[in-house]
């Protein structure tokens, strides 16, 4: 009889825990509004839960790294807007140059509008984004571009620019300066060979050729000007395309992100958000249950003890 009694009471004593706990967990759900408080509740909700979140943790990364090479994208196609309106000018500069209606003051006067237009240029060049880093200095942060030994402006980065790394894509962030800037078909040498030039370069030519007394080489030097200025002008308009390509890319990866984002979230509702109205019959439920245990137990056990303490 001693060990009926004795199973009775440590079965209703487990019992009236278990409901405790579960009266304790339904009303932490009710205060936190989420199904899952514990991962005993649902360990396979809440492994599922783990996965959202490393999901939504990654997009938002991702996100981040979207938003600023789409800055960086936007104000190196500003500045190259800014170059080609420069390139543009000095290609009307030659134009009048290469007429002989101009008198030696007039050409002097164009010359220093060219010398304006580098000093523009070299501006451009060293033009920065948001964070403070150069647009066309390649893998390196400082300025771009400074004068060497001699006065004539050298590009002062190295490697490429940072590559945004998604899922399937890999889109560079930025434009080496060589790219813009260098490269650009020469006067030939004294052999007749072609040589390059670079922007700079160029544009110190057109002025030295609009202020030069003869009228045959001042010619031919604003003509050779003409020519590096027309590859420039396709160079600059070639480099625009592709940035206005890559921010394209970057939109279709920032929708594509989004679309992503909501499914997640809403994959983590169905999954951890709680039914209040249905968790509040619930817990109501229990209650009066562990109420109803409590009472059975008093009533059966007859312990003076339980009733001293009520």
């Amino acid at each position: 009889m001693q060990v009926n009694t004795r199973v009775t009471h440590d079965a209703a004593t487990a019992r009236m825990t278990d409901l405790s706990a579960q009266v304790d967990a339904m009303a932490a759900a009710i205060a936190t509004g989420q199904r899952i408080t514990t991962p005993d509740v649902d360990p396979g909700g809440a492994a599922r839960l783990l996965t959202i979140a490393r999901g939504l943790a990654i997009n938002v990364s991702q996100q981040t790294g979207i938003d600023r090479a789409t800055s960086r994208l936007n104000a190196t196609d500003a500045t190259l807007g800014g170059i080609a309106t420069v390139l543009q000018r000095a290609k009307e500069i030659a134009l009048q140059g290469n007429t002989a209606t101009l008198n030696a003051a007039d050409r002097v006067t164009l010359a220093a509008e060219v010398a304006q237009l580098g000093d523009q240029l070299a501006g451009y060049a060293n033009a920065r984004d948001s964070d403070g880093t150069s647009l066309f200095g390649g893998a390196r942060t400082g300025a771009a571009y400074a004068p060497d030994a001699t006065g004539a402006m050298a590009w002062q980065g190295a490697g490429s620019a940072a590559v945004l790394v998604l899922d399937d894509a890999a889109i560079s962030t930025g434009v080496d300066g060589p790219r813009v800037f260098a490269g650009l078909p020469g006067a030939p040498d004294a052999t007749g060979a072609p040589t390059s030039t670079d922007a700079f370069a160029m544009l110190a030519a057109l002025g030295a050729a609009l202020v030069e007394p003869d009228a045959t080489k001042r010619l031919a030097g604003v003509a050779t000007a003409q020519t590096s200025l027309d590859a420039a002008i396709s160079r600059n308009a070639d480099t625009r395309a592709t940035v206005g390509t890559r921010l394209a890319r970057l939109d279709t990866e920032g929708k594509r992100l989004d679309a992503a984002t909501v499914a997640l979230t809403s994959d983590k509702t169905t999954t951890g958000s709680l039914d209040m109205a249905t968790a509040i019959a619930r817990l109501q439920r229990l209650t009066t249950v562990l109420q109803a245990a409590q009472l059975s137990f008093v009533k059966v056990s007859a312990l003076s003890l339980w009733d001293y303490i009520h």
